[in-house]
């Protein structure tokens, strides 16, 4: 009888030490993301290290100092929302400047304004469909537009005419299985000439958006960016005051 009783004991505890293990390693883990979640999603503030408090931080007072070769520009750090989505909360700028590739902005339209407290819902917003997402950089497809003509004009099919862009020229790319619709300044290549590929308002795509890539700017760097297809009739607009944005950020002796 004893050795029975012995034997369901032994029993019950390998029973309860599997729940003691989860429980040991779960909750501390749990605590942890919890805490973490709680940082990516405090808005305005530095990331904390060990044995720092929070700090308040104001992005648009923090000022990135940028250089892709003789373009050198003063950006405040809220322009840089993409960048704060993935690292979940804003940061001091470092006061050396930074050299790179590429610069990616978000910005709201038409106002053209970066990320704030008062913008944020505009940047939360399903579709986004008031944002736009620009980039700049050196040229580097200097056979734009010449390589494509020669290589994807027999894919696209000419469309009538439409408001939707004005003075673009509509055609249907159909060098895939997913259809796109395609609006070019002109049927033959020219330098400098703008494509913009759009997602089919037919596709089933809940918030189409338009994609245009190289739009010369300053004769050595290109800007590309993306934004809702609705606003493709401003095509132009969007295009000179983006232009105009990041000759605001310049700074004197790169002028």
């Amino acid at each position: 009888m004893n050795d029975n009783m012995r034997s369901d004991h032994k029993k019950k505890r390998r029973r309860i030490w599997p729940w003691i293990l989860f429980a040991v390693l779960f909750i501390p883990l749990t605590i942890l993301i919890w805490k973490n979640w709680t940082l990516v999603n405090y808005q305005l503030r530095d990331y904390p290290f060990f044995g720092r408090e929070f700090e308040m931080i104001d992005p648009s007072k923090e000022i990135m100092h940028i250089k892709i070769g003789e373009y050198v520009a003063d950006i405040p750090s809220n322009y840089f929302y993409r960048k704060y989505v993935m690292r979940g909360v804003w940061w001091r700028a470092p006061s050396e400047l930074l050299g790179g590739d590429v610069i990616n902005l978000e910005v709201t339209w038409p106002e053209l304004m970066p990320w704030s407290t008062e913008t944020d819902k505009v940047f939360r917003e399903p579709g986004r469909a008031q944002i736009i997402s620009v980039s700049i950089r050196k040229i580097r497809n200097e056979e734009w537009p010449f390589h494509y003509f020669k290589n994807y004009r027999q894919y696209l099919e000419l469309m009538p005419d439409s408001n939707e862009a004005p003075s673009l020229l509509h055609f249907i790319d159909t060098s895939t299985e997913r259809s796109k619709d395609v609006f070019l300044e002109y049927d033959e290549p020219r330098y400098g000439m703008k494509k913009y590929v759009c997602s089919s308002r037919n596709g089933g795509v809940l918030y189409p958006s338009c994609k245009l890539r190289n739009s010369v700017y300053k004769e050595n760097y290109v800007i590309s960016y993306s934004f809702s297809r609705k606003h493709l009739s401003q095509w132009r607009e969007i295009d000179l005051r983006l232009k105009q944005m990041f000759d605001s950020f310049l700074v004197a002796e790169s002028n």
